[in-house]
């Protein structure tokens, strides 16, 4: 089933079995109609930080600490909200 869809017959066993058509097609006029558009967000490098943090640790285990602050780079991921 697809996401957000109505389950055959919820619809007309609420007593809106006119409206089950609507609610499983909303109208097409052009524009998008999700209040809530894809939003402009960062894109951490979750990954990377991972990895460096695994080779961190074994390194800190293998007594070879490397205090201080590691950074990854992260990327801006603009999306139809700005």
């Amino acid at each position: 089933m697809t996401p957000g869809a109505i389950p055959r017959g919820a619809a007309h066993r609420a007593g809106r079995h006119g409206e089950q058509r609507w609610l499983a097609r909303p109208p097409v006029t052009g524009r998008r109609t999700d209040p809530r558009p894809p939003l402009t967000t960062i894109d951490m490098n979750l990954a990377e930080i991972g990895r460096i943090a695994a080779l961190r640790l074994l390194d800190a285990i293998d007594t070879r600490p490397a205090p201080g602050v590691h950074t990854v780079p992260c990327r801006l991921v603009v999306r139809e909200s700005s």
